[in-house]
């Protein structure tokens, strides 16, 4: 039981700091680079990062008022 505790804690602990250094870095603040081919997956994923970046830019100083 105490070994259960206590890696339930650690996995816990493991979890916070994850969230804190993700908030650091959070995904489509920038475009990635382009692709160096082109093919219909790169381009549906491009045309995905750039609606990505334009929601969080859009979104970012948005409050509940």
């Amino acid at each position: 039981m105490k070994t259960l505790f206590t890696s339930l804690l650690f996995l816990g602990s493991l979890t916070l700091q994850s969230q804190e250094t993700m908030n650091d870095s959070l995904p489509y603040a920038t475009i990635p680079e382009a692709p160096q081919e082109y093919t219909a997956g790169s381009v549906v994923s491009r045309m995905i990062d750039g609606l990505g970046f334009r929601y969080y830019w859009a979104t970012e100083q948005l409050t509940d008022k």
